[in-house]
């Protein structure tokens, strides 16, 4: 098991590194805490999270799907 920095997280997906931290908060990708303040992902929690694409996440309890918004 390989745990990954969220810079590399980044890199991998393409994204920035606040668009990984929104998507573990959000609940779409899971992270783990190392230590006091160190955060990681697991490489095949980030395999999983790809291999999901953009299907959508289903919402916790008490929870509501956010709205779409038309342009």
């Amino acid at each position: 098991m390989k745990l990954l920095k969220l810079e590399s997280v980044a890199v991998a997906l393409d994204r920035s590194f606040q668009a990984v931290r929104n998507s573990i908060a959000a609940g779409d990708l899971v992270a783990v805490r190392v230590g006091e303040r160190g955060v990681r992902v697991r490489e095949e929690d980030l395999a999983a999270f790809i291999a999901r694409g953009s299907a959508p996440r289903q919402p916790r309890a008490g929870q509501k799907r956010p709205t779409e918004v038309s342009k």
